[in-house]
């Protein structure tokens, strides 16, 4: 398998992340949130209040159609389903250690 250097820095540049002014912070906002976490369990001086003001903000704009009031369609894009699409990736990876991916002989890497 060839890894082409300069097309994996094009595309790793296109998929920039849009962070927020305190990633960490705000990202901690998100897991807590997304994680339903207990107050006790919860280290307040991780983030700040503009970090949270920011998930709020972040969480209603989470649905993107609405249909009958009991499900929807949330924006591909919006942080809190990164959030959920990283922590399904990170346990697909844990649950099959086993399972080797081999590539293709000729496939080229992005």
């Amino acid at each position: 398998m060839d890894i082409s250097i300069t097309k994996l820095q094009k595309e790793l540049c296109k998929r920039q992340s849009k962070s927020k002014s305190n990633s960490t912070g705000y990202g901690k906002v998100i897991l807590n949130l997304w994680n339903l976490e207990d107050a006790m369990n919860i280290d307040f001086d991780a983030f700040t209040l503009e970090d949270i003001e920011n998930a709020i903000e972040e969480f209603h704009h989470l649905p993107m159609d609405s249909q009958w009031d009991e499900d929807f369609i949330c924006d591909p894009n919006n942080d809190f389903v990164t959030c959920f699409n990283q922590r399904e990736l990170i346990y697909s990876f844990i649950e099959n250690k086993q399972k080797k991916y081999l590539p293709y002989k000729d496939d080229i890497f992005i």
